[in-house]
C-alpha cells in the first residue's frame, strides 16, 4: 500500500491530493498549446525512408501482378463459385 501511495504522489497527483486534477491539466494544455509547434525538424530515420520506398514500390506492383496469396483468394473464389452453380443446377434437375 505505501508503494501505491508513494507512486501517486509522485506521479498522479504530484501537486498533492489536495488540490484538484482539472485544474492542474487544464493548465498544462493551455501551456503546450501557447508554446507552439517545435521549430527544428527532427530528421526523418533511415527504417521509415525504407518503410516508405517499400511501400510505394508494393503500390506500383499492385497494379501489374497480383501477389501469390490474391492469386489463391481468387482461385478459391472461383471454385466455390462454380461449386455453387453445379449444385445448383443439381437441385433444379432433381
Amino acid at each position: 500500500m505505501v508503494q501505491q501511495e508513494a507512486f501517486i504522489r509522485s506521479f498522479v497527483r504530484p501537486c498533492g491530493l489536495d488540490v484538484p486534477a482539472t485544474g492542474v491539466m487544464a493548465d498544462a494544455l493551455e501551456s503546450l498549446a501557447a508554446a507552439g509547434r517545435p521549430s527544428r525538424r527532427r530528421p526523418r530515420r533511415a527504417i521509415g525512408r525504407i518503410g516508405l520506398r517499400d511501400a510505394a514500390r508494393a503500390r506500383a506492383r499492385a497494379g501489374r501482378t497480383p501477389a501469390a496469396s490474391d492469386e489463391r483468394e481468387v482461385t478459391s473464389k472461383k471454385r466455390r463459385a462454380d461449386e455453387e452453380q453445379a449444385r445448383g443446377a443439381a437441385g433444379i434437375a432433381g
